[in-house]
C-alpha cells in the first residue's frame, strides 16, 4: 500500500503466493515511486507458476520521467529508463528457455527539432555477457552481445501530387513472378515508414545447435550494422563441424520490401572465404538423426542450474523429422545479387579438392554460376551455368563444362 500512496518502502525477504499456485518472492527488496521516478532494486526475484517461472538476481530497474514539466501535449516527454541484473531468465510452458547473464539496458527518449516540428528520438544500449536459449529442437549460447540502436520519427514532406506520383502507383500494381515477401502487419509497415532505425550489433562468438543441423556450430567476431533500409555484416566466421566460412554481406532496399512501397526489388552482394568445407561431413549431418536429449536442462529448478547451463556449450538436440515434399525452386524477381565464393579445401565423394572458387548471380528471375573452377588429385573442372523461370517462359537452364 506504501508504493501506491507514493511513499518509499523497503522490504527484506517479502512473498506473495495465490491459490492458482503461482507465487512471487522477493528477497532484499528496495522500491521507491514518486511523480517522476521508479527505482526498483531486489538481491533476487522468484516468479513461479505450474511449469513456468521468471527469475532475476541482483536485478535493478530505474526509471524517469520528464512528463509534469511540459505542457505541450504534442511534445514526447524526456524519458530514461535503466535494467541491469547479473542474471535473468524467463520458461514458458512448452518449456523454452530464455536467460541472460550479466545485463545492462539503457533507454533515453528525447524530443529533438527539426526544421519547425518537434519529433522524438529514441536511443537504446544493450549488453551482455552471455545470452542462452533452450528449445525443444534447438539450443543456443551466445557471449559478449552489444546492441546499440537509434530512431528518429521521420517529418513528412508536403507536397502536390504529380504525374510521377501516378507512375509510382501503377508499378506497385504489378507484382513479381515468385518475390522475396515479408508478411508484416500494416501497423508494423507503418512504424517501419514513420521512423528511420540505425544500429549497430556486435556478438563476440556463440554456439548454435539445432536438428536442422546436427553438427556443433559455432560464430565468432560478428559485427552488424543497419538502418531502415540496408544491413551488412562484417566478415563474420562461422564453424560447423570440420568446416569453416568466413562473411561479408549487405543487403539494400529493404524499406520498400519491408512497407510494401513501390516494386520492392533488393539487391544482394556477399563475400565467402574458407579454409575447409567437409561436403560429406555437412549432407551426413543433414540426413542423420540425433537421440533426444535428457531433460535435465529443461526442468531447471535453482539459479545455480541456470548460470551452469549459461557457460555449458555441449547441448545436445533431436532431430526433426518432419519433412516437405521438394517443389519447383522458382528465383525471386524482386532480388538481384552478386556472391563471390572461393576455399582452400574442399572434401565431396572421397575426392579432396585443392581449391574451389566460384561466382554466382541473380538477374531477372535468372540464376547464373560463372567461372566456377575446381581443382583436385584428379584433375580440375571449369562451369558456367543458368537457371531461368521467368514469368510468361517455359523454364530453362543450361550449363558449359569443361573436365582436365
Amino acid at each position: 500500500f506504501s508504493a501506491l500512496i507514493a511513499i518509499p518502502c523497503f522490504a527484506v525477504t517479502s512473498s506473495l503466493c495465490i491459490y492458482t499456485g503461482s507465487c512471487l518472492s522477493l528477497s532484499a527488496l528496495l522500491f521507491f515511486l514518486s511523480s517522476s521516478t521508479v527505482f526498483i532494486a531486489a538481491d533476487s526475484l522468484d516468479v513461479m507458476s505450474t511449469n513456468q517461472f521468471i527469475r532475476g538476481k541482483n536485478v535493478l530497474v530505474l526509471a524517469q520521467d520528464a512528463s509534469r514539466n511540459i505542457t505541450d501535449h504534442n511534445i514526447v516527454p524526456p524519458l530514461s529508463a535503466v535494467l541491469k541484473a547479473d542474471m535473468f531468465a524467463m520458461k514458458g510452458v512448452d518449456s523454452t528457455l530464455v536467460a541472460v547473464l550479466g545485463t545492462s539496458n539503457n533507454l533515453i527518449v528525447k524530443p529533438v527539432t527539426v526544421g519547425d516540428k518537434t519529433v522524438p528520438d529514441i536511443r537504446v544500449e544493450s549488453k551482455a555477457d552471455r545470452m542462452l536459449y533452450l528449445g525443444s529442437l534447438d539450443r543456443a549460447s551466445l557471449g559478449g552481445v552489444q546492441v546499440t540502436a537509434s530512431a528518429r520519427k521521420v517529418v513528412p514532406r508536403e507536397r502536390r501530387f504529380t504525374i510521377r506520383d501516378e507512375r509510382r502507383r501503377l508499378r506497385k500494381s504489378e507484382e513479381f513472378d515468385a518475390p522475396i515477401s515479408f508478411s508484416l502487419s500494416e501497423s508494423v509497415q507503418k512504424i517501419m515508414s514513420e521512423w528511420n532505425p540505425v544500429g549497430h550489433m556486435k556478438l563476440d562468438g556463440g554456439v548454435l545447435l539445432t536438428s536442422r543441423m546436427p553438427l556443433k556450430n559455432s560464430i565468432r567476431d560478428v559485427e552488424v550494422d543497419f538502418n531502415v533500409n540496408q544491413a551488412s555484416i562484417n566478415n563474420a566466421t562461422v564453424v560447423s563441424g570440420n568446416s569453416d566460412i568466413t562473411l561479408s554481406a549487405s543487403l539494400n532496399g529493404l524499406r520498400k520490401a519491408l512497407t510494401g512501397h513501390g516494386r520492392g526489388k533488393m539487391d544482394f552482394s556477399a563475400r565467402i572465404t574458407s579454409t575447409s568445407i567437409d561436403l560429406d561431413e555437412i549432407i551426413g549431418a543433414l540426413n542423420s538423426s540425433v537421440e533426444a536429449p535428457s531433460s535435465e536442462l529443461l526442468e531447471m529448478e535453482t539459479t545455480e542450474d541456470i548460470e551452469a547451463a549459461l557457460s555449458d556449450t555441449t547441448l545436445t538436440v533431436p532431430m526433426d523429422t518432419d519433412s516437405d515434399d521438394m517443389s519447383l525452386i522458382r528465383v525471386p524477381g524482386n532480388l538481384s545479387a552478386d556472391i563471390q565464393i572461393s576455399s582452400d579445401r574442399v572434401k565431396y565423394a572421397g575426392l579432396n579438392f585443392h581449391s574451389l572458387h566460384a561466382g554466382a548471380a541473380i538477374r531477372d528471375n535468372t540464376l547464373l554460376l560463372e567461372d566456377v573452377h575446381a581443382s583436385s588429385d584428379v584433375g580440375s573442372a571449369r562451369l558456367n551455368a543458368f537457371y531461368s523461370t521467368r514469368p510468361g517462359e517455359d523454364i530453362s537452364m543450361g550449363y558449359d563444362m569443361a573436365l582436365n
